[in-house]
C-alpha cells in the first residue's frame, strides 16, 4: 500500500510538473539535478539505498526516467506537426533511402541544435519505423512502452542505441 501511495504522489507532484516544462527545458544543464532528484525519489519509494541502480526500479514502477520523458514529449510534438515539416524527398529529387525521414534544418549555431524542434526531428527520425507509421494515440502508447523497456538515461545513450538498432 505504501508503494502505491508513493507512486501516486510521484506522478501527481513530480512527474506532472516535469512533463509540463520538459520540452522547454529539455536540453538545460539544470535537468541533470532534477534527474538526480527523480532517482532519489524512486529509491525512497522502493526503500533502497543511495548506491542502488535505478534502472530496474524505474521499470518495476513503470515510471519513465527524465530523458525518456523528454524523448516522449518531443517526439509527440514532432508527430503532431510532422505534416508541416519537409521530408528529405521534398528537398531534393534523388531516390535515397532516407527520403521519407524528416528534413533536419542546417544550423550554424550550436544553440539551435539544442532547440526542441531540431532535437525533436533528430529523435523522431531515429525511432523505429513501426512506431512512426501509426495514429497519434497508438504512437504515444507504443513509444511510452518502448521507452519503459529501454529506460534511457541520456540522449547520447538513446542515439547510440538506435544507431545500433
Amino acid at each position: 500500500f505504501r508503494r502505491v501511495l508513493f507512486r501516486s504522489t510521484c506522478f501527481a507532484e513530480i512527474q506532472s510538473r516535469i512533463a509540463y516544462v520538459i520540452i522547454t527545458y529539455g536540453s538545460s544543464p539544470v535537468l541533470k539535478d532534477i534527474f538526480l532528484l527523480q532517482k532519489k525519489c524512486i529509491r525512497a519509494i522502493m526503500g533502497k539505498g543511495p548506491h542502488t541502480s535505478c534502472r530496474p526500479l524505474f521499470k518495476s514502477l513503470s515510471i519513465l526516467p527524465l530523458c525518456c520523458l523528454y524523448i516522449l514529449e518531443v517526439a509527440c510534438y514532432i508527430f503532431i506537426i510532422k505534416g508541416n515539416i519537409p521530408c528529405h524527398g521534398d528537398v531534393h529529387q534523388y531516390g535515397t533511402r532516407n527520403r521519407s525521414t524528416l528534413y533536419t534544418p542546417q544550423n550554424r549555431i550550436s544553440l539551435s541544435l539544442q532547440s526542441p524542434y531540431s532535437q525533436g526531428i533528430r529523435i523522431f527520425n531515429k525511432l523505429p519505423r513501426i512506431l512512426v507509421t501509426t495514429s497519434y494515440k497508438s504512437f504515444r502508447k507504443n513509444l511510452k512502452l518502448w521507452l519503459w523497456e529501454k529506460c534511457f538515461y541520456t540522449l547520447d545513450e538513446f542515439f547510440l542505441f538506435v544507431s545500433d538498432f
